[in-house]
Order: structure tokens, then sequence, then C-alpha cells
């Protein structure tokens, strides 16, 4: 994209933010509302709207479609999306070797997961993939979670799972806001929003600002003395960032039957990246330097009858992301070797109609897709001496590439729910093509049928059972086909897409004090997209024959008397590629099993405690140093939050935490050479108004 139009489209961002900001400032002065308001989330950017199939549509929904609240959210203090990981069952986040945070769900890859921020895809198509460490947590409001064979509805490229979050709302009248800062030994956060509704108009304004130094390591790792880590000090080398945030929303009711929505979401970081601690200097020495995304979104609602069985839904964005990536010489981070200047620029959106045929049956129906473009320049770069004497880096070649994905999806669902029973079915088609493939010439587009067949049955008020099995696509990115990766990749532009049949098993049970939800699962993988290696230390992607991921989960939540919550959940999973002699190559990075804990008493006073466990077993890492594969061992990281809750007048109130994050300094490893985060304290206080 060329400067100027791009330097256009920010400068229209920018303005809405402004209007916005003027809009929330006039509102506020001229509100006389005294009420601190309840949490609620916007609804209008949900991708499965909750009542659009009809008074039996929690029916469908099986157990894996779990929906986690703002307060569970917001016991994490999470600084990022990353840290929210704990809050889903069957999830983790793996740090990988670009400085990456991406989410694994039921040992599905990064790849294999739609994230979605109010219905708009957070997903970058050059790559499908997302850093959660970029993105805020301060606005979620509310994650929608859909593991395995979700809902058509969502769109391709899904083999896993799905997470929309959604923003902070207010749709009562007034106005309100939060002021929050937080800290730790190497951290300072801040966040301020103000939102408001009055009659048919409700808004929301953000801004918040996060920056590290970097991470500690934990106390054994630091004495042993790591490869790539500065011996002199426990903070992780080349891991601070950098991160600002800026967010405005407005929301109108045209007419009682049409609702609508815009979203300005703008997000500028710069961030180190760890180098791993086992490839000497062969690992990657990086920094992103610049990040800057911007996204648009409008989100629309149109209710077509009287009665309200027909409905249309439209969610549309428009998201442009630079970023810089520097290579670095060495460890020293003295000297920039290459500089990766990416631009990329996305249209998408979705839109879906509902028709409620009876008090029984629902029928949906989609269409998805987005046209994506990537333009990248890779500098090679010298050292030169300026005339003060200075060592300065300049360019010494420059290749310029430019590429492009065009996805679609048209699909159909039926719901039909009865007394004791419900169902849903559905089929799409799929398709992918690449208007630009860089120095390749265009490929030929690629085509699939997505399927998806769900039934539910209750055996009592409290209990129910489900069954779910769906076919589903996800095409090649543009990255994994034709980006040589700053030279440590072979493109494969014959690439083909990866196929998956998958299937689950559940029930739950939920009664005044007790809840338990469980699932097993059995993923078949077709095709599946791999790494080989090449005689000369390179990488190529390849399509491997069949993988297969087997286990089961369950999660349960315990109340036994009213100042006490318990909650835990547990998934094992066996993870197996095949071979001459059947299902029995490990598969990088799927731990055996993954566990989570938390116990909260709430004491008098607005005073509560909270322990936190997460577990995460045994897997499996290709070290490409010596070109086996190698156990990371199991750990398990402990944590404790106590907080306090107070009021300082009818219309304001206030709270003060301290957090302290893996409490016995334990040695964890999300991947090989990537240690994480050792012992930790967190603080901060936050003013409700």
């Amino acid at each position: 994209m060329n400067t100027r139009y791009q330097s256009l489209l920010r400068g229209l961002a920018s303005l809405c933010v402004l209007v916005c900001c003027t809009i929330c400032s006039e509102s506020a002065l001229a509100s006389d509302s005294t009420a601190v308001d309840t949490v609620k989330v916007y609804e209008l950017g949900e991708v499965i709207a909750s009542g659009s199939r009809g008074s039996n549509a929690a029916r469908v929904e099986s157990a894996d479609f779990q929906r986690i609240p703002h307060r569970e959210i917001k016991q994490r203090d999470a600084l990022s999306v990353s840290e929210l990981a704990p809050v889903i069952s069957a999830a983790r986040v793996q740090t990988n070797s670009r400085g990456e945070s991406l989410l694994f769900l039921r040992g599905a890859g990064e790849r294999q997961i739609a994230l979605f921020m109010d219905g708009a895809m957070l997903n970058i198509p050059w790559d499908n993939r997302v850093d959660l460490s970029l993105i805020p947590g301060d606005l979620v409001g509310q994650m929608t979670v859909a593991k395995g064979a979700g809902s058509l509805l969502y769109g391709p490229n899904i083999l896993g799972g799905v997470v929309n979050m959604s923003t902070l709302e207010r749709r009562d009248d007034g106005y309100g806001g939060v002021a929050r800062l937080a800290g730790g030994e190497t951290e300072r956060s801040y966040s301020i929003l103000v939102d408001g509704g009055f009659n048919d108009f409700n808004f929301i304004v953000f801004n918040g600002r996060t920056n590290s130094d970097g991470y500690l390591l934990p106390a054994e790792l630091a004495e042993v003395g790591l490869e790539n880590q500065n011996p002199d000090s426990r903070r992780r080398t080349n891991t601070g960032f950098d991160r600002v945030l800026s967010y405005a929303r407005i929301e109108y009711d045209v007419s009682e039957a049409t609702t609508l929505g815009f979203s300005v979401n703008d997000i500028n970081a710069e961030k180190g990246v760890a180098a791993e601690t086992h490839r000497g200097d062969r690992a990657r020495f990086w920094r992103y330097p610049e990040w800057n995304r911007t996204m648009m979104t409008l989100n629309a609602r149109h209710v077509l009858d009287a009665r309200g069985k027909q409905q249309i839904r439209a969610t549309l964005w428009l998201d442009l992301l630079d970023q810089t990536i520097d290579s670095y010489r060495d460890e020293t981070f003295a000297s920039v070797e290459e500089r990766e200047l990416g631009e990329d620029v996305t249209m998408g959106g979705r839109v879906t109609f509902g028709w409620s045929i009876d008090e029984h049956q629902q029928l949906n129906f989609a269409l998805y897709g987005y046209d994506s473009r990537h333009d990248e320049d890779i500098q090679t770069l010298r050292d030169s001496t300026a005339p003060g004497g200075e060592i300065v880096s300049i360019v010494d070649e420059s290749a310029r590439a430019g590429y492009g994905q065009r996805l679609g999806s048209a699909g159909v669902e039926y719901l039909l729910a009865q007394d004791s029973w419900s169902m849903n079915a559905g089929v799409s088609f799929d398709a992918a093509s690449n208007p630009k493939a860089g120095v390749f010439p265009v490929q030929d587009g690629q085509t699939d049928i997505g399927l998806s067949l769900g039934g539910r049955y209750e055996l009592t008020s409290a209990a129910g059972v489900y069954a779910a099995v769906a076919r589903r696509t996800r095409f090649p990115t543009p990255r994994e086909q034709f980006s040589g990766a700053l030279g440590k990749f072979v493109p494969n532009p014959d690439l083909q897409a990866e196929s998956g049949l998958l299937t689950e098993l559940g029930g739950d049970v939920k009664l005044s004090d007790f809840r338990v939800e469980g699932a097993l699962f059995y993923n078949f993988y077709a095709d599946g997209i791999a790494k080989e290696k090449l005689s000369d230390g390179r990488e190529r992607r390849i399509n491997l024959t069949e993988t297969l991921v087997t286990g089961g989960e369950v999660a349960l939540w315990y109340f036994p008397v009213s100042w006490l919550d318990l909650s835990g959940n547990m998934t094992y999973m066996h993870s197996r590629g095949k071979t001459d002699d059947g299902f029995d190559q490990e598969l990088e990075y799927r731990p055996e099993y993954l566990a989570g804990f938390l116990a909260q008493i709430h004491l008098p006073a607005g005073v509560a405690f909270a322990f936190e466990l997460e577990s995460v077993g045994a897997q499996y890492g290709d070290n490409a140093a010596t070109g086996e594969f190698e156990q990371l061992d199991a750990f398990t990281l402990m944590n404790t939050r106590v907080s306090w809750k107070f009021l300082l007048s009818r219309q304001m109130a206030g709270s003060l935490f301290l957090r302290v994050n893996n409490i016995a300094d334990a040695v964890s490893y999300s991947q090989l050479g990537i240690p994480g985060a050792g012992r930790s304290l967190r603080g901060g206080t936050e003013l409700v108004f």
C-alpha cells in the first residue's frame, strides 16, 4: 500500500477516535446519572448471537461452547490476551522463536484456530496467526470459545477452535468509566476507559499503555548461565516491549429493527525477541522496532419482520498492519544484518441471515470472506562509518515482493430442538486463491466442502449428553507457500490444503452448587502441513500423510459455601503422526496433559484471596541444532492473589490487588530454548466511576 493512501486511512482512524472522544466528553458532562453501572458486553459483535436461534437455542450449543464472563477475565489481571489462556480449558499459549505468543486448543496448531474481536478476524492472513502478547486484555468483556466441531458460520480455516472476544459496553443510561494502574518489578501499565449510554446511543473510549524492561528468569536458570543471555542479569535478554492501544466505538439504535456499531482499534508497539538458548549463533536475534495495527469494524443488525423471526447480521472490517523486523548479527544486538518491512491490508466481512421457522426450527445462511495483500521489502544491511565516527547500518541490497490471498465461504446451517433433544446440521463451500505470489506465477485456486452434524439429548433437567462430527479445511497461507522467511525456509508453491475430521462425545451436569462438563475427542487430519529439514540446513513446508489427536477433557465448578468458589479442569491428549509403522511419530509441542485449578475465598469487607495452579505435561520439540526430538519436562506453576474492593461514594468504587505469579520460581519451557518467566510480583489499583 502506498504511503499516501496509508496515511489517509490512518488519519481517518485518528479522526474517528477524536470524534468519539468529543462525543464522550460532551455526553458525560450532560449526564446526571449517579449509579455505578454493571459490566456488560458488546452483543452486536458476537459471531453466533445468543437468542438468534430461537427459544430452544441453548440446547443446541454443546458443552464445549464456553462463555467466559468478565469477572473470570478480570481475575487474571492480564496485561495482554496471552495471559488469559488459563481461563479456557484445553488451552495453552506457546511463545515461539519469532517472539509470538500463540494459542493452542486441544492439540490444534496456532494456524488452525481463529480469533475474532467483536466479530472481526484478528488472524493476519499472510500467516493466519496473531501474536496475543500485542493484544491488550483490558478491553475484553467476555470470551466465547468453541472447540472442536464448531459452527460453520465462523468460516473456513478452522480445524481446532474459535475464540471471539467481545469488548465492554454500557447499555443503561448514564456514563462512567474505569481507571487502572498496575506494575511490577519490570513492568508498568495504565489504562482509562470512559463509556456511556443515552437513549438509543452508547459509546466507549479507551486508551492504555504497557511497557516492560523484560521478564525475570527463574533463579535456577540464571545461575546456570544460558546461551544468548546476559550473564550479569536475571532479566531475559531482549524481551522488553512497549505497547499503546487507543480504541473507540459508537453504537446507535436507528430504529426498533436496526442497530449499527462502528469501532476503531489502533495498536502501536515495539518489542524484542528472546533468542533461543540452545542454537548458539544460529538463533534468531530479532527485534520488532515497529508494529502498528489499525482495525476499523462496522457491525449491523436488522430485523426483517415484526415478530423478530428473520434477522440479518453483518460485520465488515478493514485491517491495516505495518511491521518491521530487524535481524541482528549476534546476541549483542548491536548491528542489524537484515531488515524486513511488511505491510498488510485486509478487507473482510461476514453476512448472516437467520430465520426462525417456528419455535423449534432455525435456519442460518452465512457468507464470509476477505481479500488480503502483503507487501514486503527485505533489505540486506552493512555497517558504515558516519562522518562523526559512529557506526551506522546502511542498505546494501533490497528485494521487494507482493503476495495476496482471497478466501470465501458460503454456508447454511439447520437447527432443530424438541422437548428433550436437539440437533444441527450444516454444509459450506469454501474457496481460496492467491492473486499475487511474489516471484512465483499466480496459482490455481483451491476449493473444498465443509460439513457438520451434531445432536444433544437432555437426560434430566440438570444433565445432558451430546455428540458432534465435522469436516473442515485449512488452506495454506501465502507465507507457508511462497516465503523464504529471511533465508530460513525454501518456498513450496505446490502446498495443498489440510483437512480435518473432528469428532467429540460429551455431557454435562448442572446443579445449584456444582457443575461438571466433559468431552472425549478424536481429531484426524489429512495432508497436515508440517516442516521437513533439507540438507543445507533450511526447512520446507510439506503435506504430511495423516496425524491423529485423541483425548478427553473435564471441567468442574463447586461452590460448597457462600464464601468459597472452587474450579478446575484437565485435558489429556495423545498426539501422533503416521509413519510406515503406523501412528507412532511424536508431534511437536503437543503436551500429554493440561490442568488448572482455582480456589477463591471471599472474606468480609470486600477482601478476597485466590490461589491458582497451572500444570503442563511432557511434550516434545524438534531440536534443529541436533536433528533429534527432545522431551521438555512437565511443569507446574502456582500463583496467588489478594484483593480489596471498597466504596468511595455512591458514584465511585475502588479496588487494590497484589498478585504473585510462579510462587515457587519454577522452571518452565513452552518451546525448546524459550524458558518462561520466574517468580514475579504485580500489583495495582482500579477506580470505577
